[in-house]
């Protein structure tokens, strides 16, 4: 047994020589993933029939060897199939021969059980523990036992008689020996407990040091009631990419890869960068454009207050021909009046209040772009958005004679038909 052990050590540990591995994630590590083992150490039985001479429980310690399989299924919990073996013997050597001649008995038991069980994970009760390589498994389930073996009994006695004559008495003794070796079997279920502690000593390899107790449910002769024991587990974690552990080779391909996704990252932010930049440059010219678009409007109204101031003193004519040129241009489907139009309106309205004896009309379009009775609509708004500007400005309800909005009647699709223009009364 134990040179089975020793090679089975050796070869484990060779193996993780040869692929080494680096973990990501210890939960990953233990979530969907297969842990076969094997494991040796000592067992115990008490409660039986036979005991040993002169002891009162029967503790003889006997070898143990065993393996199986569990599943991952979470951190905190995993089931498994196992198998365990364990060799017993037992002795009694009287120290008088016993009533029915017996003077020697021996026992000697082959266990075998198989079992189901559940183990769980109460280090999981800290989740955020520094060291996730230490566990602690508590578990238990249902098992079924195999047992073979034989007693071998020696009994031996004597009888003595006598022949009574008349002149003397005859003795005569007899002695016997007999040797009995009786084969026994029996199978019983049990309910294991098994508390164990482990630490990985990588991602692949971990060792345990488990204790385990097995309470068997039968009654038979020479049957034990409890079985207990003590040994060293070795696992190995059949683990993955898909588990959180690679291999030193596919941790460098990784690596390049992320490397070469890094690089094409780098060149994608560059050429945004670059085409941001042109952006930039683009949006600064067209506020320079709004810019100077602005400067020239509050210079053409600066221009149209005084052309309005010279035209009302030379001849009507002339302040109708200005005052058509006072227009208030719109946006594309809107009535929202604009910072420009706004000075405009500013300007007609301070010439309205200086001279209170000019009346204006208010004519209103749009263009050809929409539905006829849409567009229709858009010019009565705007008209009415024209006129609530100069009564805010304190213009006199009474210099606005007439509002008229014609729609897209005898208008284009240009931008310049969007407009409410002034007319002198």
């Amino acid at each position: 047994m134990k040179k089975v052990l020793t090679i089975i050590a050796g070869a484990l540990l060779a193996t993780s020589a040869f692929a080494q591995v680096e973990v990501e994630s210890y939960d990953a590590l233990r979530t969907n993933t297969w842990s076969p083992y094997v494991k040796g150490g000592v067992s115990f039985a008490t409660g039986g029939e036979f005991e040993n001479i002169n002891a009162g429980l029967n503790t003889y310690v006997a070898p143990m060897a065993g393996l199986g399989i569990d599943y991952n299924i979470r951190p905190w919990v995993r089931i498994g199939v196992g198998y365990e073996a364990s060799l017993f013997n037992r002795e009694q050597r009287f120290a008088a021969i016993a009533a029915d001649g017996t003077t020697y008995r021996n026992l000697g038991v082959l266990y075998h059980g198989i079992d189901l069980t559940a183990d769980f994970n109460i280090m999981e009760i800290w989740k955020d523990r520094a060291c996730k390589a230490f566990n602690i498994y508590l578990g238990t389930g249902a098992g079924l036992m195999f047992a073979y073996g034989n007693t071998y009994d020696i009994k031996m006695g004597f009888k003595e008689t006598v022949d009574k004559t008349l002149y003397t008495d005859n003795y005569k003794i007899e002695t016997w020996v007999t040797a009995h070796n009786n084969p026994l079997s029996y199978n019983a279920p049990y309910i294991p407990a098994n508390l164990s502690f482990e630490y990985d000593l990588s991602p692949r390899f971990t060792v345990g040091l488990e204790a385990g107790a097995r309470y068997i449910l039968g009654v038979g002769p020479y049957m034990p009631k409890l079985v207990e024991n003590v040994g060293v587990t070795l696992r190995w974690n059949i683990v993955g990419l898909k588990q959180g552990c690679r291999t030193r080779k596919q941790v460098i391909n990784a690596l390049r890869s992320n490397l070469a996704a890094s690089n094409a990252a780098n060149d994608a932010c560059g050429q945004r960068s670059a085409k941001l930049a042109a952006d930039n440059a683009d949006l600064e010219k067209q506020i320079a454009d709004v810019r100077k678009n602005l400067a020239d409007s509050e210079v053409e109204c600066l221009s149209l207050e005084k052309q309005l101031e010279e035209a009302y003193k030379a001849s009507p004519k002339d302040l109708a021909d200005i005052l058509s040129k006072a227009v208030v241009y719109f946006a594309n489907d809107s009535y929202k009046i604009s910072a420009s139009a706004q000075n405009t309106i500013e300007i007609v309205a301070e010439f309205l209040k200086k001279y209170d004896d000019v009346k204006v009309s208010l004519l209103g379009s749009a263009s050809k772009t929409g539905r006829k009775d849409h567009n229709q609509e858009l010019s009565v708004n705007r008209c009415n958005a024209v006129k609530d500007a100069l009564l805010a400005l304190g213009v006199s309800e009474g210099q606005i004679k007439d509002v008229k909005a014609v729609g897209d009647e005898g208008m284009t699709a240009k931008d310049e038909c969007r407009r409410v223009v002034f007319s002198l009364e």
